[in-house]
Order: C-alpha cells, then sequence, then structure tokens
C-alpha cells in the first residue's frame, strides 16, 4: 500500500486574521429596495436593493458596526479544521473565522472561555449543517450581553441584489438553526432531506456540488509511475469560477466527496488496484488533505481493493463500496463490502452482508442500489467510472 503524508498547499482562501483593521469608512447603504418577511415564521426578512452594489454596502456596513476590537492575535482551533483569529482584554474578547463565502464574528465580555465555547459549539453545528450558500456574501454577528452570559445574533446573506438577515436574543446555534431551515427546500423537515450531493466526471477532471452554487473539482494535471498531480479546487457560483485550494501527488483519484463546505473526503487508489484504498480527509475546503485509515474485514486482507469516493445520504450518514478480486484465487472483479459512517466520516464500519448501520443493498451486476428509510442512492458501472443517481 502506498503511504502518503498530509498534502499541505497555499490555499486559495485563508482564515481571517485581521482583514478589518483599518476598515474603509463611509460606506451608506441605500435605504431604498422591496421587503418581504420569509415565510413559516422564521424572522427571516429579504430585502431586494436596486441594484447588487447596494445590496453589498449593507453587508459591508453591519461588518463595519460591529464592535470596537478587530481580531489580529494568534488562530484559536476551534475544531473541526477551523482555526479563529482573537483579540482579547479589558474585560472584552473577539473572534473571527471564515467558513466560505460567510465571515463569522463573535464580541464577548467577561470571561473569555465562555465565549470560546460557544463558537466551538457555532463551529460543531456548522461542521454537520448547511447554511444558505451565498453566491457573494454572508456575515454571523454574535454578540454577548454585559455580564458575558446571554447572546444576540445577527445573521445576514447576500444574493446579488437580495439581503436576508435575521437577528434574535438566545444561543447563537438557535438562531443559525433557523437560518439553515430556510435553505430546505419546501415540505422538507429535517437536514437529511435538504442534502443533496451531484457527481459529474469529464476526462481527467470530477465535479462534485453540495447546491447548485457550492461546488469543488479535482483535475489530473498529469504524471507519470502511479505519481498523477491533482488540482483541489472550489467554487461558490456554480463553476463559472474556480479557486484552486490545492495541489497534490496521488496514484488514482477518481474524485471528492463533501458533506459540508469544509469537510470532504478523497479515496486514494495505488496501481493495479490498492492493498487498500486510503481515504484522505479536508476540515479546510481542500486545502490540506489527511489520510484517515480504514478497517478491512479479516476475510479480505488478502484482496487487492479499489474504490472511487464516499456517497452520503446526509451529512451524517454515508457509505463506500468497496470491489476488487483475490490476489490468489481470481482474477475476476467482484463488490467485497460496503463501508458505512453515521457520525459523518469520522468512523466507518465494515459489512459483508447486505446491510448495516441502517443502511440496505442490492448488486445487479455493476449496478448498487443502497437505501437508507424512504431515500435510495443507485451507483451505476461499480467496477469502473461511477455515476451516481
Amino acid at each position: 500500500m502506498h503511504q502518503h503524508q498530509p498534502v499541505t498547499l497555499p490555499s486559495g482562501q485563508n482564515v481571517a486574521t485581521g482583514s478589518n483593521q483599518n476598515p474603509t469608512r463611509g460606506v451608506t447603504p441605500a435605504s431604498n429596495g422591496t421587503a418581504s418577511e420569509n415565510p413559516g415564521g422564521s424572522g427571516i426578512a429579504t430585502k431586494t436593493y436596486p441594484d447588487s452594489a447596494q445590496a453589498a454596502a449593507v453587508i459591508t456596513n453591519l461588518e463595519q458596526n460591529f464592535g470596537q476590537v478587530y481580531p489580529s492575535g494568534p488562530l484559536v482551533d476551534l475544531g473541526t479544521g477551523i482555526k479563529a483569529a482573537f483579540n482579547g482584554g479589558a474585560g472584552q474578547y473577539k473572534y473571527q473565522w471564515s467558513e466560505g463565502n460567510w465571515t463569522l464574528d463573535m464580541l464577548g465580555f467577561g470571561d473569555s472561555a465562555t465565549g470560546t465555547q460557544v463558537a466551538k459549539n457555532v463551529v460543531s453545528y456548522l461542521h454537520t449543517h448547511m447554511l444558505p450558500p451565498p453566491k457573494n456574501k454572508g456575515v454571523i454577528m454574535m454578540t454577548s450581553s454585559a455580564a458575558g452570559t446571554t447572546w444576540r445574533t445577527k445573521v445576514a446573506w447576500q444574493e446579488g441584489s437580495t439581503v436576508s438577515q435575521i437577528e434574535q436574543s438566545g444561543d447563537p446555534v438557535s438562531v443559525l438553526q433557523k437560518v439553515v431551515n430556510s435553505n430546505r427546500p419546501a415540505g422538507t423537515t429535517t437536514s437529511s432531506q435538504s442534502f443533496h450531493q451531484t457527481f459529474q466526471t469529464s476526462g481527467g477532471t470530477s465535479d462534485m456540488y453540495l447546491t447548485p452554487s457550492v461546488g469543488f473539482q479535482v483535475k489530473n494535471l498529469g504524471g507519470g509511475a502511479s505519481n498523477f498531480v491533482y488540482q483541489f479546487s472550489k467554487t461558490t457560483d456554480g463553476g463559472k469560477t474556480w479557486t484552486n485550494m490545492s495541489t497534490g501527488h496521488f496514484s488514482d483519484v477518481a474524485g471528492v466527496s463533501f458533506i459540508n463546505p469544509q469537510t470532504g473526503y478523497l479515496l486514494n487508489n495505488s496501481p493495479a488496484y490498492s492493498i487498500t484504498p486510503d481515504l484522505f480527509v479536508t476540515h479546510d475546503g481542500g486545502a490540506t488533505w489527511t489520510e484517515q485509515k480504514l478497517p478491512i474485514p479479516s476475510a479480505y486482507q488478502n484482496y487487492y481493493r479499489s474504490s472511487e469516493y464516499p456517497i452520503f445520504f446526509s451529512p451524517q450518514v454515508g457509505f463506500i463500496p468497496v470491489y476488487g478480486m483475490s490476489m490468489n484465487q481470481s482474477s475476476t472483479t467482484q463488490f467485497l463490502y460496503m463501508l458505512v459512517t453515521t457520525d459523518g466520516g469520522v468512523s466507518w464500519t465494515p459489512f459483508t452482508g447486505t446491510q448495516g448501520k441502517g443502511l440496505s443493498w442490492a448488486l445487479h451486476g455493476q449496478k448498487l442500489t443502497v437505501t437508507e428509510g424512504p431515500q435510495t442512492i443507485t451507483v451505476n458501472g461499480l467496477f469502473g467510472n461511477w455515476s451516481v443517481s
């Protein structure tokens, strides 16, 4: 099995580290526009402005008027690969970090340990739940009371000439839940029902979309001797433009699979099938990748094993079909076993039968049908290039 070290290369999108220290003042958002209230009692108000510049000015004004402390201090690890800039002193503190096109700001008073835990709770929630992916920009601003015991959260995001906003008191996660819920298709009630992965392959390029706007790409730039250079990119405008997140050397990568804008997975297959496909995970949108060991059923220790990429029903529940052949007995490629996760890919459990952890599956030739409750995912061309529907 080929062993790979974590791939760490310059990212096209960096964590904010004090970019607002010298903000440009004098931006006045336009007051004219058409306002409406989102249905369902979410408390989200949407307003359409004459043009996108005036809508952008609203977001800029909100950012510039938030607090008096602009973080430029050391980065603080908030979990799942997210690091925030921090400033503290004189009884107040501020955190700032970015997730995709969202900027998150926290201004707290009193004990900063309280704010640290609130920030970690927010990061943990957003690790498995999808905010609306703004094509332009989104901001989340959390402010504590003077005693540091209660919070007020404002969320605003721009889509062209439209700005949506919500501001409420209480736990910041509870406010974010309303924003996440507003991102679901009409009639759905759970985050899993609004979650959908779309895979596209063309030549040496594979794309994967979480939403019509947010997608990720892996492209084979060439190489040889099973040591190819792959480029990992991200789009937030539906593929019109791509930001290069990193490049790395791998043997065979068929595609990438993300569960939110930060966390994604790829499988690297070694030449002539791998002794096991190597799973790699990113928690920063594809800027860095780290190997994650996969379990192997004892019956298949002496098999060449391969796979394409993980497929998810929801941000928590996913599977990896593993196929291959015996090193000693047969040259016929066959489906070997299924790896299943119910914690967003943190751990994987192998199953050699036809069901496990709430999933069931059936194989007909190279067509694999996997079911979770009322949901079904079909993998066509299981032993070659997949198409997923």
